[in-house]
C-alpha cells in the first residue's frame, strides 16, 4: 500500500523498536496483573473517546495501485479506477490521472522517477457522503545527510597584508587551526612604528584624569546634596501646595506661582516663602553648574597638555571661566589644584595624543 510521507530509514527504526518490545515482553510474565489493570484503564479511556470515521479510498494510493495493475491488466485496472472515482471526479480530471499513469508506464525511465505522492493531489473519498475531501500533501521526512561542520583544526584564517606611510609592509599571514600567535612579532596597522596604546602612557593618563575629576566630584557631592535637601524641604511646606504644587503637567505649577507673585495675589506669608523658594532653587542649580564648569575646564586643560589645544585658545577659555560670576574663590582654588595634579602627567597625555595621531595617519594607508 502506498504511504506518502513515509521514510525507509524511519520505517527501519520503527521495526527495530518493535523487535525490542517483543524481547521485553518475554521477561514480563510476572507483571501480568499490572498489564491487566492497564488494559482495563485503556479500555475505559477508549470507550470515552468518540468514534472517528474511517478513512476512505485515497486517490494517491489508488493511482499507485493503478500503476502496478496496468503492467499486467491495463484494461481491467483502468475500469476499476473509473468505477471507484468516476462519480466523485469529473471526466476531465479522471482522464488526466489515467494519462499521467499511461505516459509513465510507456517510458521505463519516466516510470522510475514517477512519484504519485508528488504528481497526484492528496484526495480521499468520504465513506459516509461519497464526497471528495482535499487534504494537504504529506510532508516527507528529510533523508539528506547533515552538512559536515569542519573541526577547528581545519579552519583557515588570513591576516591581510598592510602597507604603512613609510612604505614598509606587513606580509599576509595564513593561520590554520588553533595557533599561538606572538602579537609583538606582527606589525600592527593600529600601532605604527612599534608604538602601542599601553606604551604611549594611556593607563597613567587615564588614571590622572580620573583622579583629578574625581576630586571635584568628591568636594561638590556634599554641597549638591545640602542644596537639594534645602530646596526640597520648601516643597513640603503648605505654601507649595497652596500656590500650585507640581501642577497637572510640566511647568504648570511653576507658571502659576510666578503669575500669582507678579499679579500680587499671594498672601504676605506666601510671598516670603516663594522668594526663599526661588533663592534655594537657584542655589541648587548653581552649585551643580559650578561643579560641571570646573570639570569641563580641567578637561580642556588636558587637551592643552596633550598639544591638541593652542596656548592662545586655552588662555581665552580660562579667562572666561575665571570671570564667571557664579564661581567663588574656593572654586578657583580647587581648579588650580587640579591643574597642578595633571601637570605631573603631561608626558603621558602627549604620548597618547601622538599615538592617536599615528593611528589615524596609518589607517588611511591600510590596504
Amino acid at each position: 500500500m502506498l504511504n506518502c510521507g513515509s521514510s525507509p530509514a524511519l520505517d527501519s527504526i520503527t521495526g527495530k523498536v518493535d523487535e525490542i518490545k517483543g524481547k521485553l515482553a518475554e521477561g514480563m510474565a510476572a507483571l501480568g496483573d499490572l498489564e491487566s489493570k492497564a488494559n482495563e484503564a485503556l479500555a475505559e479511556l477508549q470507550a470515552a473517546l468518540p468514534e472517528l470515521p474511517s478513512a476512505g479510498p485515497s486517490l494517491q494510493g489508488d493511482v499507485g495501485a493503478l500503476i502496478a495493475q496496468m503492467q499486467t491488466d491495463a484494461g481491467g485496472a483502468i475500469a476499476a479506477f473509473k468505477e471507484a472515482w468516476g462519480e466523485a471526479l469529473g471526466d476531465g480530471e479522471l482522464q488526466e490521472y489515467i494519462d499521467l499513469v499511461t505516459n509513465a508506464i510507456s517510458d521505463p525511465l519516466s516510470l522510475a522517477s514517477f512519484d504519485p505522492c508528488e504528481a497526484i493531489p492528496n484526495k480521499e473519498l468520504d465513506s459516509a457522503t461519497g464526497e471528495v475531501v482535499a487534504k494537504a500533501k504529506e510532508m516527507k521526512i528529510p533523508e539528506a545527510k547533515p552538512v559536515k561542520i569542519p573541526s577547528f583544526s581545519e579552519i583557515t584564517t588570513k591576516i591581510p597584508a598592510v602597507t604603512f606611510p613609510d612604505g614598509t609592509t606587513s606580509p599576509e599571514v595564513t593561520i590554520t587551526g588553533p595557533t599561538t600567535i606572538d602579537l609583538t612579532s606582527i606589525i600592527s596597522s593600529v600601532s605604527p612604528n612599534g608604538t602601542s596604546r599601553s606604551s604611549s602612557g594611556f593607563g597613567a593618563a587615564m588614571d590622572a584624569r580620573s583622579q583629578a575629576l574625581g576630586k571635584i566630584n568628591k568636594d561638590f557631592t556634599p554641597k549638591v546634596k545640602a542644596a537639594r535637601l534645602a530646596y526640597e524641604a520648601e516643597k513640603k511646606k503648605p505654601e507649595y501646595g497652596q500656590t500650585g504644587g507640581t501642577g497637572n503637567f510640566n511647568g504648570s505649577g511653576a507658571a502659576k506661582r510666578q503669575r500669582l507673585y507678579t499679579t500680587g495675589k499671594m498672601t504676605a506669608s506666601q510671598v516670603k516663602w516663594y522668594e526663599k523658594f526661588l533663592d534655594l532653587e537657584i542655589e541648587y542649580q548653581n552649585v551643580q553648574a559650578r561643579r560641571d564648569m570646573i570639570k569641563d575646564q580641567l578637561s580642556v586643560y588636558i587637551e592643552y597638555l596633550a598639544g591638541r589645544v593652542s596656548q592662545e585658545n586655552f588662555d581665552k577659555g580660562e579667562k572666561n571661566f575665571s570671570s564667571d560670576p557664579r564661581l567663588i574663590a574656593s572654586d578657583i582654588s580647587l581648579y588650580e589644584t587640579g591643574k597642578s595634579d595633571l601637570d605631573a602627567n603631561k608626558a603621558d597625555f602627549q604620548g597618547v595624543a601622538n599615538h592617536t595621531n599615528q593611528v589615524v595617519s596609518s589607517s588611511v594607508s591600510v590596504n
